[in-house]
């Protein structure tokens, strides 16, 4: 009896530290952190893409990635929500 309480606290303790991952993995998807870091990465990967390709002006260039990315996450934002509410 002892035995099979020790494995189900054992359980209980793998499944909250499950938990905890998932929690920090799902809050660290939707931080604005994140958003930052994939903006910053996208534009200096396009700058750097645009000056090797020798664009007359690479970093004015570089704003479309990242606008066209910042857009996405706002209408996939906004059609996350309309799912949730309409559709799940």
């Amino acid at each position: 009896m002892l035995k099979r309480i020790s494995r189900l606290e054992e359980e209980i303790a793998e499944m909250r530290a499950r938990y905890i991952h998932h929690e920090t993995d799902k809050a660290w998807r939707v931080c604005r952190t994140r958003k930052a870091l994939i903006f910053a990465a996208t534009y200096a990967i396009s700058v750097l893409l645009l000056f090797a390709a020798g664009s007359p002006n690479p970093f004015f260039g570089a704003f479309l990635p990242v606008a066209a990315f910042a857009a996405s996450t706002l209408v996939l934002d906004a059609a996350r929500e309309w799912w949730l509410e309409h559709l799940y």
